[in-house]
């Protein structure tokens, strides 16, 4: 039998008070949106300084958070080939707190939350909270977490200093003891 002779089923109807599926695609687009707001990076201002005779370059961003807690900003630098190190320092307005991170070309390297101002990271060592390894060429971000109590909101100042100095010696993990005398194995 030809399929243009097989009984075709009614469409079911929509369930609910007649809500149509474009209307409830649009609302949420919006609410997506809404939401996603939070996660556009703030508007940063930069100016780039190198130290005279000291093999650094450091980057100043400026930037201003709104009211709120749920919000990221994301301070984004390229890294040249010979860096050994980075080193960041921030500073904001005392109206709130501000976390701290750092991804990395191939991912993340640390995070120390509201808890430091800054922080240091090489293939010889790292800031707690940082892993050290080593300073990969390309794109990095700083990671910001503003939480803001003031209703005009926060100024914030990163700071990323790119070293190109020699490095420091890789530090010698694998000369740790495997045991402490009087404990018994392990640590």
């Amino acid at each position: 039998m030809p399929s243009e002779h097989l009984p075709c089923p009614a469409p079911d109807p929509a369930p609910g008070p007649g809500v149509e599926r474009r209307t409830l695609l649009r609302l949420g687009a919006m609410l997506a949106a809404g939401g996603a707001a939070a996660l556009v990076p703030a508007p940063v201002v930069y100016a780039r300084t190198r130290g005279q005779g000291t093999g650094t370059e450091t980057t100043t961003y400026k930037g201003h958070s709104p009211y709120g807690n749920d919000q990221w900003a994301y301070v984004a630098f390229d890294v040249p080939a010979g860096v050994q190190r980075i080193s960041v320092s921030t500073s904001h307005a005392a109206a709130g707190i501000l976390d701290l991170g750092i991804f990395g070309p191939s991912g993340f390297r640390g995070w120390s939350g509201g808890e430091r101002a800054g922080f240091t990271l090489s293939g010889a060592d790292a800031t707690p909270g940082y892993v050290p390894g080593p300073v990969e060429p390309g794109g990095w971000s700083v990671i910001l977490g503003p939480m803001v109590g003031a209703a005009g909101g926060m100024a914030w100042q990163v700071d990323v200093t790119l070293h190109h100095v020699d490095p420091l010696p890789r530090a010698p993990y694998d000369l740790l003891p495997a045991s402490v005398s009087g404990r018994g194995p392990g640590w």
